[in-house]
């Protein structure tokens, strides 16, 4: 805990939340007193630890900082984010060459997003997606009102029917489906954020790798083999399972290859419970 000793006028105190992650509490604390000693060097004081299980176990530190030092930090900050605001907007305007350019129409739209493979149709932004199905649905004399539920109908397939399939085609099962039961018979899912969950390149799923990193002894010796998931699409509780296959060296040098599987969240990517670590 903090001293209790008078802090100086000129004084204040700065607070930081660092995560805390481990298999089980016993290695959660082994991380903690690694934390400690690392900020210490820093003058950062541990004032609370929250053991939440884990991914969501984190501790608070403190240091006292002089309001000078605090105020160059953020002047220091705001600086930095000005100047990212500031090239965003230069390189935007160059890729849209200054000028205004005209909505496009929304048939146009459509038409394009529906000729589309559903392999590429997961590339498209959300935005011209909700574009296109409004379109489709006025077209079809179907209630705007329905956007969302024919969106996550769209989504769910794109990711679960064949890559080589067209958007047209599919979007049309959804409309048949709806129409025949006058509404959706059950309820489908938005899967857009899961391809953000895997790195592009080996496959690997980004969250549990960097928890899996985190437990090891030697991090860096990390090599990712293989990863595979399959989606569970209840109604009440959606999620991915996924398991990966790596190696990495014990505390002997030694390479030695390891298995986990996880329950992630379909969404946010967040490991909800590691089913297997061996």
């Amino acid at each position: 805990m903090v001293n209790n000793k008078e802090i100086d006028s000129k004084m204040t105190i700065e607070n930081k939340k660092v995560q805390i992650a481990g298999l089980t509490s016993q290695l959660r604390s082994i991380e903690l007193e690694k934390k400690k000693k690392k900020l210490a060097s820093q003058g950062w004081e541990l004032t609370e630890y929250i053991d939440n299980g884990i991914t969501k176990s984190f501790a608070i530190f403190q240091r006292e900082i002089s309001e000078q030092e605090l105020s160059i930090k953020n002047k220091s900050a705001a600086v930095k984010i000005a100047a990212s605001i500031a090239v965003f907007i230069f390189f935007g305007a160059i890729i849209s060459g200054g000028e205004d350019k005209k909505p496009r129409d929304p048939a146009a739209i459509k038409q394009e997003f529906l000729s589309k493979s559903l392999k590429n149709a997961k590339n498209v932004s959300k935005d011209t997606k909700k574009t296109a199905i409004s379109q489709y649905l006025s077209e079809n004399q179907i209630a705007l009102s329905h956007q969302s539920e024919f969106y996550n109908c769209l989504s769910e397939k794109i990711y679960t029917k064949s890559e080589a399939l067209k958007v047209g085609e599919v979007i049309g099962w959804c409309k048949s489906e709806f129409k025949l039961n006058n509404g959706f018979p059950k309820k489908y899912h938005n899967l857009d954020n899961l391809s953000g969950q895997f790195h592009p390149w080996d496959g690997s799923h980004i969250e549990l790798e960097r928890f899996l990193k985190a437990q090891m002894h030697d991090s860096g010796s990390y090599e990712h083999q293989n990863t595979t998931y399959r989606l569970v699409l209840e109604e009440k509780d959606p999620h991915l399972v996924v398991r990966t296959n790596y190696s990495g060296k014990n505390a002997f040098g030694a390479r030695v290859k390891s298995t986990a599987l996880a329950k992630i969240d379909l969404t946010t990517g967040q490991i909800l419970k590691l089913l297997e670590a061996r």
